[in-house]
């Protein structure tokens, strides 16, 4: 899974570096190792809960990540999300109750 996830986002990310690309600091490579090993153990966990927990149990609390990115954007960069992201963050929400309660009515 985590091969997947990392191998697609670099296959599609190559397609937009060349028209994109500012070169890194070396004052900034830190940040780049930081953002490698926080999401490397992230998305370990996530699938490491996946994996032991009932899918039903783990997707809610997937979702909570929309409330940290949204509240560490108003935090730390001042970012206030406009009418679009709250259309789609009650889409992602909606689907994923529809699909719990789908998933509880079959059984």
């Amino acid at each position: 899974l985590l091969l997947y996830l990392t191998g697609t986002s670099a296959l599609l990310s190559a397609f937009i570096v060349p028209f994109v690309w500012v070169t890194v600091r070396f004052d900034d490579l830190w940040l780049f190792f930081a953002i490698a090993v926080f999401g490397t153990a992230g998305m370990t966990m996530m699938t490491q809960a996946f994996r032991i927990a009932p899918a039903a149990v783990v997707a809610p609390l997937d979702y909570t990540a929309l409330l940290w990115a949204t509240g560490f954007g108003w935090l730390i960069w001042s970012e206030v999300p406009n009418t679009a992201t709250f259309i789609g963050a009650a889409v992602i929400i909606a689907s994923g109750i529809a699909v719990i309660l789908r998933e509880h009515s079959s059984r």
